[in-house]
């Protein structure tokens, strides 16, 4: 509930004073890394982290080691270095296999280098962790395209469609597999529909123009 800002307060019972707790060295990277990364600068997250994980050797627990692992691997993907990103999210993988997000980015790499069978087992891995994971549930989806398995993938992006209705990708992406359905007035009509929600959809708007070719519409195919 709002409390009412000009009520009396009544001060609190004194306590004792808490010693402040005394970072680690890997802890002071992991700090230092975050707020880089946060500000944009990968390079200097980039050593922060690996400055963290040769501190980490030392002693620091698995957590730790799986935390800046994580976050190193995030930086690097971010920075395109997917392969090196991918080791990193491994090694955070085999000290913390319950980090869903991990098995999410490592199927991601996966996806853009050409692995999309792998992506889906791996996507799959994530949600067993963790089912309502929005970007393994999407991300699965652009993998069943790329597997070709069209059916599944129209079951998914219904099921997020309705969750989220004003998300143009997922739209963008129900009509990418109605196409290849055959089912070409549903892609249309949800290629509209990801247009209308976000008009610099390009790739939507290409989308219209071929399926309105393909059913015989010129004028809309040129509009």
């Amino acid at each position: 509930p709002n409390l009412d800002q000009r009520a009396a307060v009544t001060p609190p019972a004194r306590t004792a004073v808490e010693t402040p707790q005394i970072q680690s060295p890997a802890e002071q990277h992991l700090a230092a890394g975050r707020e880089h990364q946060a500000s944009g600068r990968l390079t200097e997250a980039i050593a922060a982290y690996r400055s963290g994980l040769e501190s980490a050797a030392g002693g620091s627990g698995p957590e730790l080691q799986a935390e800046l692992h994580a976050k190193l691997g995030n930086a690097l993907l971010l920075s395109g270095q997917l392969d090196p990103a991918a080791a990193s999210y491994k090694a955070a993988l085999t000290l913390a296999p319950h980090l869903s997000a991990c098995w999410c980015n490592l199927a991601t790499i996966n996806l853009r280098t050409g692995n999309p069978e792998g992506a889906v087992a791996l996507y799959l891995q994530a949600l067993k962790l963790n089912p309502t994971h929005w970007p393994s549930r999407t991300n699965l989806a652009e993998a069943l395209i790329a597997t070709r398995q069209h059916l599944v993938a129209k079951a998914l992006l219904l099921e997020l469609a309705e969750e989220r209705p004003q998300d143009a990708q997922v739209r963008q992406r129900l009509g990418r597999a109605c196409y290849e359905l055959g089912e070409k007035e549903s892609a249309l009509a949800h290629f509209r529909q990801a247009v209308a929600l976000n008009p610099d959809d390009a790739d939507s708007h290409y989308w219209i123009g071929g399926v309105s070719q393909s059913l015989g519409d010129l004028d809309a195919a040129r509009a």
